[in-house]
């Protein structure tokens, strides 16, 4: 995380991993999640966002689908039971893009009918056939810089551990439950990457 935000306070978003199928991993992962979130905690320019309830079923365990926002049942898991489909690399994604519009409207500045191109690097996803007929899947990072933002996907309910920025600094890091974005009362902050 200190890499990342380096010298220049730069606004990191870490992104918790999802429930696993195994319930070895799993209880793994939950602590890892654990150890990332006191971390970010410690780190003013870092928000840790929970997609653990994007992913889970009502107990908050694993589930490979979830019903959308439309009511469809999506499959988000592939048979691993670790990576994610296209489709939960989506619903991941509209996290991250609501949390990163929320502090910097990126919405509001695009412009009508230009569509910037997606650029993807060799290795950086991976789309395969998952074996179980719940289509694509796509692998991504765990963490994302300001500024290196994604979109797509659903939206929805969500638990995200943030805090509105600062009105001249980076986003801070507090724990908070939220499914709203910041109010468009709140400043973007002033010195950011991207």
């Amino acid at each position: 995380m200190d890499i990342f935000v380096g010298d220049a306070e730069r606004p990191v978003y870490w992104v918790s991993t999802p429930p696993m199928r195994d319930d070895d991993l799993d209880q793994k992962v939950k602590a890892l999640n654990q150890v990332i979130e006191e971390a970010a905690a410690a780190r003013l320019t870092v928000t840790y966002i929970d997609v653990t309830e994007k992913f889970s079923d009502r107990d908050g365990d694993y589930t490979s689908t979830i019903i959308d926002d439309d009511g469809d049942r999506v499959v988000v898991r592939v048979g691993d039971g670790i990576h994610l489909t296209e489709a939960g690399g989506d619903r991941m994604a509209a996290v991250v893009f609501d949390l990163l519009d929320g502090y910097w409207r990126i919405r509001e500045q695009a412009v009508s009918g230009h569509t910037q191109p997606i650029v993807e690097t060799e290795g950086s996803s991976q789309i395969a056939n998952s074996g179980n007929g719940s289509g694509n899947s796509s692998s991504g990072s765990s963490s994302s810089s300001g500024g290196s933002g994604s979109s797509g996907g659903s939206s929805g309910q969500t638990t995200t551990t943030a805090a509105p920025p600062p009105t001249t600094t980076a986003p801070t890091s507090t724990t908070t439950t939220t499914t709203t974005p910041p109010s468009s009362s709140t400043l973007a902050p002033g010195n950011t990457s991207g």
